[in-house]
């Protein structure tokens, strides 16, 4: 089990079953997005994993430029939709866009 997800709970006593936690990041970073426009950001240096939550829909891809699909993608090489979390290996940027203004938080763990 990666170490950035924590055992907590009771595990299992009296009906109760253990559950995960996430330690609070120590790097996060707040984007805003604005409709239809690409945000490429950098993944800080030696982190891991990346947690997105969004304020709307969005779209994202690793080490290119994201995009809003308008037609059928069968290359392998679309962008993934709302996304929760990403394994960094080998990623040296992410990509974000959404069709309306939105704010996207990025919680990053090495």
């Amino acid at each position: 089990m990666p170490k950035w997800i924590i055992p907590v709970g009771a595990g299992g006593e009296h009906g109760v079953r253990s559950s995960f936690a996430r330690p609070v990041s120590d790097y996060i970073d707040n984007l805003i997005l604005n409709a239809n426009l690409a945000v490429n950001h950098a993944v800080p240096i030696g982190y891991r994993v990346a947690i997105f939550s969004c304020t709307q829909d969005f779209w994202v891809r690793a080490n290119g430029t994201a995009f809003i699909p308008v037609d059928d993608v069968s290359d392998g090489q679309g962008c993934e939709f709302n996304p929760v979390v990403y394994d960094l290996t080998d990623v040296a940027s992410i990509s974000l866009i959404s069709a309306g203004d939105a704010v996207i938080s990025l919680a990053f763990y090495r």
